[in-house]
């Protein structure tokens, strides 16, 4: 008389690729630790990205478990509702980060160095 799921649950694999330094050696001890500091502020951003969407996962985890619904077509109907709503709310979760983000980065030691470098390695090419 009703369609409903029972044990649902969502596994979700996690690839995170961070930036590495090929030779840590070849920086001056002043990049380096602008570097170290760098790479840590990158790998909490990247969990933070994690963190959304596990939180996105649980969230369509427990709406999907509360479904009621009177047949298999209609509990396949709210499920991707559901779906492509959290989605949606996951994606400009995840944009709103990144644009919080953005100038911070932009901002760090580290990354005021290597577009220094940058771009004194573009006026020497120009030349």
């Amino acid at each position: 008389k009703s369609c409903q799921i029972k044990g649902f649950a969502l596994q979700l694999k996690f690839v995170t690729k961070l930036p590495r330094v090929a030779n840590e050696k070849a920086l001056p001890a002043s990049d380096l630790a602008r570097w170290r500091q760098f790479s840590q502020m990158v790998k909490v951003h990247e969990a933070t990205h994690r963190s959304i969407w596990l939180d996105c996962a649980a969230s369509v985890e427990r709406q999907t478990r509360a479904i009621s619904a009177s047949s298999c077509g209609e509990f396949n109907q709210k499920v991707e509702r559901i779906w492509q709503t959290a989605r949606a709310a996951c994606t400009r979760r995840h944009a709103s980060f990144e644009r919080s983000e953005y100038a911070r980065m932009l901002k760090h030691p580290f990354a005021r160095v290597v577009a220094r470098k940058d771009m004194k390695t573009r006026a020497a090419a120009l030349r």
